[in-house]
């Protein structure tokens, strides 16, 4: 006797839809395996031409290339998403680097005087967590009694707990923290995992974040690169993985409405509206789309986005006549610009001479225009395609200025020109991604939706949901992962009953 085929549709193809699709189908085969079966059919509707969600690029006419939002990167101890690109081949396209390096501006006014570089790089022989005493004792931007009492401090976040409600900034207030410490060595840590600021972030779960990082393994903190566009990754080479998997993806095809065993979908060329049976169904969308589709989250109290607050991540790309450091990556705890990259991508990068992370010595490469062409007459792409690509991020750039683009490419190139005054600029792209993430605040540890709705046939996925993680893509696997589960677990007592 045939068996009763089961239809799962998933709203969103961003990666915790993709996340949600790939452990559906392994799990169906994983019961196949243990000889009983249970057939699927995986549909997954994205309402753009792109898969991937705010993990994408956009090709830029001017410029005449793919540019990520922002750059993105995993952390060696957020196993879901590692997990994830690993069974859709997809880690092949990322590098892990071993050390970050901290960068100040010397001199007592801080405003002038060559750079300095604080390698943070931890031990792989002495044991835990006695592992971080080189890394954290080679912060030379912190004085010797400052770096021992941040010694201190890392001890006593793995010992003690937060009161609920606490804040990370009230916690390490009542640990003892200095502020000096707080703010050139913890602040860069939260601003680049929640893109919020210490006194926002609920300290129970920037403590499950350190932890994590710093204190479970030796090498959790380590990260991971992409070595291409997110598009290339998240559309171009995971779209032909899902369709080897069976899996049906329907681009172009927004979704107006979820009910159960049913979604109201549109053409977006004719225009016309249809309806898709499905037997169960994931919302993997944005928070701030979530109640739109399913209405009932809102109305039933279950779910109330008004309390979600926003947060800006913004990058500026800029394109130089050299290459400004020889490190992949600088962390400033110092200066408005959190981080800047060196992504080893894009069709700027020349030879691996000129371009390598092994560059040694002070003077780095040059790279010079054309002699009749000037910066001021060449066109964009040609800036682009003579220049050593570089990118600064900002990760709350809400609190910087007041988030116009030309503001912030002003805040950010008087930095530059600061740090690097003999360098050529010769091209610069601020770009902006709004509700990139929203703030992990005190109220936000509870409160955060489950997978479950008052439908037990609909579930939700997304980094919004209780993963007990700030926004990042960690979140949206896990969220995408545990989705699944709880879908399979209603479609399997669904199948046995009939």
């Amino acid at each position: 006797m045939p068996q009763t085929k089961r239809t799962v549709a998933i709203v969103g193809a961003g990666l915790s839809g993709a996340a949600a699709a790939v452990r559906l189908w392994d799990l169906a085969k994983e019961l196949e395996h243990r000889g009983s079966s249970m057939p699927l059919e995986i549909h997954l509707f994205e309402a753009s031409a792109i898969l991937g969600g705010r993990a994408s690029s956009r090709f830029l006419p001017e410029e005449d290339l793919l540019l990520d939002g922002a750059q993105h990167l995993t952390m060696n101890c957020c196993t879901a998403m590692l997990e994830f690109l690993r069974r859709t081949d997809l880690l092949r396209f990322w590098k892990l680097q071993t050390e970050m390096t901290f960068c100040v501006r010397s001199g007592a006014s801080e405003t002038a005087g060559p750079l300095r570089f604080f390698p943070f790089r931890n031990s792989a022989s002495l044991p835990q967590p006695f592992h971080l005493l080189p890394a954290l004792w080679g912060l030379g931007h912190l004085n010797r009694l400052e770096r021992l009492q941040l010694l201190g401090i890392c001890r006593q976040i793995q010992k003690s707990t937060p009161n609920s409600g606490d804040s990370f900034r009230a916690w390490m207030e009542k640990l003892g923290c200095p502020a000096s410490v707080a703010d050139h060595f913890f602040d860069p840590v939260i601003l680049s995992a929640f893109s919020d600021q210490m006194e926002n972030v609920s300290a129970g779960i920037a403590k499950t974040v350190f932890r994590r990082m710093f204190l479970e393994t030796k090498d959790g903190w380590h990260f991971w690169i992409p070595q291409c566009p997110l598009r290339e990754i998240f559309d171009a080479n995971l779209t032909p993985f899902l369709e080897r998997s069976g899996i049906r993806i329907h681009r172009q095809t927004p979704v107006r409405r979820i009910v159960p065993g049913r979604l109201l979908i549109q053409d977006t060329k004719s225009g016309l509206r249809s309806e898709f049976a499905a037997d169960s169904v994931i919302l993997a969308v944005p928070w701030f789309q979530a109640g739109k589709l399913l209405p009932e989250l809102v109305s039933l109290d279950l779910f109330q986005p008004e309390r979600f607050e926003p947060r800006t991540i913004s990058a500026v790309h800029f394109w130089t006549d050299r290459v400004l450091f020889p490190q992949p990556n600088l962390v400033l705890p110092r200066e408005t610009i959190q981080w800047i990259f060196r992504p080893p991508f894009g069709p700027e990068v020349p030879n691996s001479a000129h371009h390598s992370d092994g560059l040694q010595g002070p003077d780095p490469k040059l790279r010079f225009l054309p002699e009749n062409v000037g910066p001021e007459t060449c066109s964009p792409a040609e800036r682009v395609r003579h220049g050593f690509y570089h990118q600064a991020l900002l990760s709350d750039a809400d609190r910087c200025v007041s988030a116009k683009p030309q503001a912030l490419e002003q805040l950010v190139r008087a930095e530059l020109q600061m740090l690097f005054p003999e360098a050529r600029f010769l091209h610069f792209r601020t770009t902006r991604c709004p509700a990139a993430v929203f703030s992990c605040s005190t109220w936000m540890e509870h409160s955060r939706p489950t997978m479950l709705t008052p439908f037990p046939s609909i579930f939700l996925a997304g980094d919004w949901t209780a993963t007990q993680l700030p926004a990042t893509m960690e979140s949206a696997v896990v969220s995408g992962n545990l989705a699944a589960e709880e879908t399979f677990h209603f479609l399997k007592n669904l199948h046995e009953s009939q």
